[in-house]
């Protein structure tokens, strides 16, 4: 039979991957021990070239801080205004001009990290030599000021660290948020039970609703998808067990409902934390209900057979309904 020519092949397989939704890695799991002339040389360069901006960013952050501590009372305002807003403003501006050359996209993220932590230590040092006397006022509005800065930046620089710095500035308005409702209206404490409980729920489910944003069926390298799914799940599921009266009714549909997610976003992370769970509930409830009745050596026998059985249980769930992890 004749082979075809190369580019035809090529372009078939493109069209198969496409089509199916294959990852890079599990396309090169496939073709197993076939290698490209040249992919490993250039691929340990990209990883030294990653190693020396890891390895530079961090030294060059060291150096801030060890410059602003030890001169930080000789600088004066101007000075501390200098070396933190300044600064991070430049950090900012190379963050974005950085970002049009893809060689440079490395240090560009590195450059936005330094620009997230200088320029809210500037504006903190604005706020304090203008001696605001409402400081928790004053961070939900310098929060709202960086969600707006960093929100701005997604499209530009089209990266997980300006969605990463975004969420962490809407997470921020929102417990700030909450923290002033409360501190404004205190009998609210009174009126709603486990008041900080819902409030807790309500952003475990918005991070699990944030996370559909950046799906990822079958390339798991997202890591700000799997924080999200990470943070969303452990805050409600814990959330859940913070209730005072009535966790013992709420828990276990709750961890239902996450097993039940577990398949339908074929997460292994979600799986685990909501076994985890179903693991501490069975615990406290037979801590509470059942050792003074069985005693406490029947007691632990129970909840270690049950422990041992949601294990393996965990596991053929997980090999059985999740395929891909997230």
């Amino acid at each position: 039979m004749e082979m075809e020519p190369k580019n035809i092949a090529l372009q078939r397989i493109r069209e198969i991957v496409s089509s199916s939704g294959l990852s890079r890695e599990e396309v090169l799991s496939v073709l197993g021990g076939v290698s490209v002339a040249g992919n490993t040389s250039s691929g340990f360069h990209f990883n030294i070239v990653k190693i020396l901006y890891f390895l530079g960013g961090f030294l060059a952050l060291c150096g801030v801080v060890v410059f602003i501590s030890q001169f930080w009372e000789d600088l004066g305002f101007a000075g501390q205004v200098l070396v933190t807003l300044g600064f991070g403003f430049i950090s900012y501006v190379s963050s974005l001009l950085l970002n049009s050359y893809k060689i440079a996209s490395l240090a560009s993220r590195l450059a936005l990290v330094f620009s997230a932590i200088l320029l809210p230590l500037g504006v903190t040092v604005i706020l304090n030599e203008m001696s605001i006397s409402d400081w928790l006022f004053a961070s939900l509005w310098m929060a709202i000021g960086f969600f707006v800065v960093y929100f701005s930046t997604i499209k530009i620089l089209q990266n997980d660290i300006s969605r990463f710095l975004t969420i962490v500035s809407g997470t921020a308005i929102f417990f700030v948020s909450i923290a002033l409702f409360v501190r404004e209206n205190p009998a609210i404490l009174e009126t709603i039970r486990d008041f900080h409980s819902y409030a807790f729920i309500v952003y475990g489910a918005t991070c699990l609703a944030l996370s559909s944003l950046f799906p990822s069926p079958v390339d798991s390298r997202r890591p700000l998808n799997s924080l999200l799914v990470l943070v969303g799940t452990a805050t409600f599921l814990g959330a859940l067990f913070s209730f005072s009266e009535i966790w013992k009714f709420v828990c276990l549909p709750g961890i239902a409902i996450f097993f039940y997610l577990s398949i339908t976003m074929r997460s292994r992370i979600i799986l685990t934390l909501s076994s985890i769970a179903l693991m501490g509930y069975i615990g406290r409830i037979t801590t509470e209900y059942f050792s003074n009745s069985l005693g406490w050596p029947i007691t632990l026998m129970i909840l270690g057979l049950s422990l041992i059985g949601i294990g393996y249980a965990t596991l053929t769930f997980g090999k059985r309904y999740i395929l891909t992890s997230r």
